[in-house]
Parts: structure tokens; sequence; C-alpha cells
């Protein structure tokens, strides 16, 4: 099992910290009290980077990859260099094919990643906030 790291918030009512998951958008309940609070998905990210690990992540990391052709490979590493990169880590773009060791596989899924993230990110200042280096194939906030 996973050891599962966790951010904390202050509750509203009692000022207690509250452990929260990284989950975007979640529903919390404060233990002491038994207040619910609502944290947003921005909140969830800067508490992420509030707590920059600095540590490089590959794509391929903790990844189940299918030996059939079109199960979602891909997409699933999108999302997973996704995650990694708002759980604070510096992700290193490897696609699963030839496990990383093709350069244009990985400048493919490097390019998916980077148009995915200014798809869904581009009305907030965030995507201002990340740094892409095609050279090295990493993503990181600045």
């Amino acid at each position: 099992m996973e050891n599962k790291e966790f951010n904390y918030v202050e509750c509203e009512h009692c000022s207690k910290q509250i452990p929260c998951s990284d989950d975007l958008g979640v529903q919390e309940h404060c233990d002491y009290c038994g207040f619910s609070i609502f944290i947003s998905s921005e909140e969830i990210i800067e508490l992420n980077l509030n707590n920059m690990k600095k540590e490089i992540k590959s794509t391929l990391e903790n990844f189940v990859i299918y030996n059939d052709r079109c199960c979602g490979n891909s997409t699933r590493q999108i999302d997973n260099a996704i995650q990694l990169l708002f759980k604070g880590y510096i992700v290193k773009v490897e696609d699963h094919y030839e496990l990383g060791n093709h350069r244009k596989a990985n400048i493919n899924l490097f390019n998916r990643i980077y148009d995915r993230l200014h798809l869904e990110h581009s009305n907030s200042n965030l995507i201002d906030k990340i740094r892409f280096n095609r050279d090295k194939l990493t993503i990181e906030f600045k």
C-alpha cells in the first residue's frame, strides 16, 4: 500500500489543523468540532506548491503498462504526469514506448502533456507558474 502524504489546512471553526488529501476539490471534516470544509483544487495545488519537493519523478514511476495497443497507456501517463506536477514534483517525461528510450515518443508525450495543461488551465494564472523544458523533457513549477 502506498504511503499517503497529507497537507494540512486550518479548520475555519476551531482553528485546528485538518489533514487534507491530494484529491482535487474535496470535502474534509474536522475531527475536533465536526465542521465541514470544502477545499478547492486551486487550494490543494497551492498547498502542494508551498511544500514543493523538488524531487524528479518519471512519468513511468508507479505506472502499469498494458501491452495491447489503444488501451490508454499514453492518456494514463499524461494523467500521471499532471498528478505528479500538482503534488510538487519535477516531472521527467518518459513515454512507455521502449520504456522511455525512444526520444521521439518522449517528445510526443511531452507535447501532449503541454497541450493538455494549456487546454485545461489556460484560463487561470496557473499555467504561467509552470516551466516546460523541451531539451530536458521536464515539467515543473517555477
